[in-house]
């Protein structure tokens, strides 16, 4: 971190570790450490729902970070289970809480179109998103990667029988490839997903969170930009 500070001057950095608040014990050290030597510098980190409490929270707050990414994937126990998560819609609603008590930007990625997941089902997850109070969400198709368990669930059990197109081309695949048999086809989840980034981003409590957060001219004109830019992605999404 000294290194980038001294050769480009950065303000900012981001930790990608998946579980980066696992080891609360390591957590506290490193931003003891982290405080006195980079006051000046903000951060971010990823972690699971199960690894926050407002106490970590509250200490990687008063160490500079100013965002953490959560994955939250669905609304429902029975899909995280399916999933193997092993993290609870409890634990997910207390996530958030505690990030906005604390005055930390929240964010999470949701998972729509799973295994034995209905259209009714995937809305239910959208309004979960908005309904928790995050600051940004994300909505990806599910896809299944081969050689995973639940790969090898979708090709041998009919009970999570749909559509398949699978390939591989990246973790954060943005094209459906697997489309469950409640959806019937590729476009009604790929209209669900659409759905769900202007159901969350087109509403007013999303719109007062993000004016309560400008603080300079550069950021009105960030939050501009980023408001072109989501409406090229809508735009896209609804030719294609």
């Amino acid at each position: 971190i000294g290194y980038f500070i001294e050769k480009y001057g950065i303000e900012q950095i981001a930790f990608n570790d998946d579980d980066f608040l696992f080891d609360h014990a390591w957590v506290k050290s490193f931003c003891e450490k982290f405080k006195s030597k980079f006051r000046s510098i903000y951060w971010g980190c990823s972690t699971r729902v199960d690894s926050v409490s407002l106490e970590i929270l509250k200490e990687i707050k008063e160490a500079g970070c100013w965002f953490i990414y959560y994955g939250m994937e669905t609304a429902h126990q029975n899909l995280l289970d399916l999933l193997k998560k092993n993290t609870t819609i409890r634990q997910a609603r207390d996530a958030a809480h505690w990030a906005r008590k604390t005055g930390l930007v929240s964010e999470s990625t949701f998972m729509l179109g799973l295994p034995t997941e209905t259209p009714k089902m995937g809305w239910e997850t959208i309004e979960f998103a908005k309904e928790i109070g995050l600051d940004y969400a994300f909505f990806l198709p599910f896809h299944p990667f081969p050689g995973t368990e639940i790969y090898k669930m979708l090709m041998t059990n009919e009970l999570y029988s749909g559509r398949y197109e699978i390939r591989y081309k990246g973790i954060y695949e943005p094209q459906v490839t697997y489309v469950p048999s409640a959806y019937g086809n590729k476009a009604t989840l790929e209209k669900m997903i659409g759905e769900g980034y202007r159901s969350f981003y087109l509403n007013l409590p999303f719109v007062i969170r993000q004016l309560r957060m400008l603080r300079s001219l550069n950021d009105f004109k960030d939050l501009i930009e980023c408001f072109i830019f989501f409406l090229f992605i809508l735009f896209r999404r609804k030719e294609s």
